[in-house]
This record gives structure tokens, C-alpha cells and sequence, in this order.
């Protein structure tokens, strides 16, 4: 038998730990040490229930010295999202895209100009049985044709000065050169030779003779085909007494027989002094050789 030792409840079932009223622990009680109370109207309760219907009731019997375990959860931080890699895969192909753009631009620039310069004609391409034609490259010269000896082309770049008695001088010398360059051009020997004093500081050489210089002359002509001569950037100057000039210009030529080219270019100056009622060529020097090619 146990007891409720609060409200005094009485149970026979030997299973129940706990009062079905109040939930106070049940203790036993001995038959023996129980007086008999006769009532009118025994106390029980109010109604019995199974035990079944309140085991949700039933208060576990607290161990001692034991620590209540916990269950934690911890929350998971949620990860901040990665920064996506730039892609710098359209601005490469963008790049690559420009620069094959640049190359094939300049490829097209080069071949316009390329077909649009001036075409030499090659030694197969000129006409047999007559003079082979000549065609200068770009900034080059013209060389007259040969059975017009007697048509010079002016000298061009002639720089005169206000000197009173020294125009009429300076004029004689630009014809006397242009003649000098027309004879050179055409090989007309003879009077390429007239034009020379009887001796001439000739590059370099004291005292040389005008048939020794045309002899170099005719080793040009006998050797090449086509002679062209291009004079420029002239400067006459006239002595005191109209008695001698000097002539500076670059002279600037081109030889050709096919297969052979010989060209070149110098800055030269030649001396003329008067002899009679005739000015003659009485020095002739190479100043300075920009280029030449045999």
C-alpha cells in the first residue's frame, strides 16, 4: 500500500511512484502500523485512472551529483559569396582583333604604293634596233636624247649676286656648263675637249692635258649606253677683276648598260679663268662624295 503523506491518498498499485492528484512522491505504508478509521464516505479519489493514462505525469528521480547535459546547437554563420574572377578573355580577343587589323591596314598602304610608283622597264622590255630607252628613277634626271646635242637644258639653282660687271660672267659660266654637262651626256668628245685649258688641276693631278681628260670621257662612253647628268644647287662666284670664276654645284650621275649601273653623286667645283676672249675650265675637284656605285 502506498500513501499520498500530502493529501493522504491510499493506492494498491504497487507500480505508482507518484501521487495521481498532486504528483507527490508516494511512500509506503505498513498494514500493521495503519489504524483501522471506519467512514462514512472512504476518501479516495475522485476517480481512479489507469496507470497507463498518466505515465506522461511521472517526474524522473533526481540523481544526485550528476550534471544535466545539454544539447547545443550552434547556428552555421552564413559564408559570405566569393567575388567572381574577372574574365579577360573578350578584351585578349579584342586586343588581338586591333593589331591584325594595324598589320593588314599597313600591308594594303605598302602595296598601293608600291603599285602606284613609277615602273623601270626592265633591259628585255626595250625596243631593238634603236637606242635603249632610259627611265629615271624617282627624283632622279633625264638625259636629252643624242641627236639633239645642240638643245641644252638651262642649269637650274644658278645663284647670282648684285655685283655691277660680274652678271654677264656668271651668265657665260651657267652656259659654259651646260654645254659641259650636254658634251658629257651625248659624248660629243670634241667639244668636250675645247672647254679645258691646256693644263688642269684635274682631281688631284697637276698639269694634266685637256685630250687626257676627255680620254676618261671616252672610257665612259665606250663602256656604257646611256648617260645621264643632273647638275644642282649652283653657286658662281667672280673674281675682282673679272679675269676668273669659280663654280660650286653637286653634280649627280647615272650610267647604264645592261646588265651593267654605275651612279653617284658629288658636291664639285671647277675653275675657269679667261684666256683671250674664251673662259676655260682650268681646275676641276671632287669636294665631297655623298655616294657612288659601279
Amino acid at each position: 500500500m502506498k500513501r499520498c503523506p500530502k493529501c493522504n491518498s491510499q493506492y494498491s498499485d504497487a507500480t505508482l511512484s507518484f501521487c495521481l492528484q498532486d504528483g507527490t512522491p508516494l511512500v509506503e505504508v505498513k498494514q500493521s502500523s495503519v489504524d483501522t478509521v471506519a467512514f462514512n464516505r472512504p476518501v479516495t479519489a475522485e476517480k481512479i485512472l489507469k496507470t497507463e493514462d498518466f505515465s506522461h505525469l511521472a517526474v524522473p528521480t533526481p540523481v544526485p551529483n550528476e550534471t544535466p547535459q545539454r544539447n547545443f546547437q550552434f547556428a552555421a554563420f552564413p559564408q559570405a559569396p566569393r567575388p567572381r574572377k574577372k574574365s579577360y578573355k573578350g578584351l585578349m580577343i579584342g586586343i588581338v582583333s586591333l593589331l591584325m587589323f594595324m598589320i593588314v591596314g599597313a600591308l594594303g598602304i605598302f602595296g598601293w604604293l608600291y603599285m602606284s610608283g613609277p615602273k623601270r622597264v626592265s633591259a628585255s622590255e626595250k625596243p631593238s634596233g634603236g637606242e635603249p630607252s632610259f627611265e629615271p628613277p624617282v627624283n632622279s634626271f633625264q638625259k636629252p636624247p643624242a641627236s639633239t646635242s645642240n638643245n641644252r637644258v638651262k642649269t637650274s639653282g644658278v645663284v647670282t649676286t648684285a655685283n655691277t660687271g660680274a652678271d654677264d660672267v656668271r651668265e657665260k659660266i651657267a652656259q659654259i656648263l651646260d654645254d659641259w654637262k650636254g658634251d658629257r651626256e651625248t659624248c660629243n668628245l670634241d667639244d668636250y675637249t675645247s672647254k679645258y685649258g691646256e693644263r688642269v688641276e684635274y682631281l688631284g693631278r697637276h698639269g694634266v692635258t685637256a685630250p687626257e681628260i676627255t680620254n676618261d670621257l671616252r672610257k665612259i662612253c665606250d663602256a656604257y649606253s646611256t648617260i645621264a647628268i643632273k647638275i644642282d644647287n649652283m653657286v658662281i662666284a667672280v673674281g675682282a677683276e673679272h679675269e676668273a670664276a669659280t663654280a660650286i654645284f653637286d653634280k649627280e650621275w647615272r650610267y647604264e648598260a645592261s646588265p651593267k649601273l654605275a651612279q653617284g653623286k658629288v658636291h664639285m667645283e671647277l675653275h675657269f679663268r679667261r684666256v683671250g676672249d674664251e673662259w676655260k675650265i682650268v681646275g676641276e675637284e671632287n669636294l665631297k662624295t655623298y655616294y657612288s656605285k659601279n
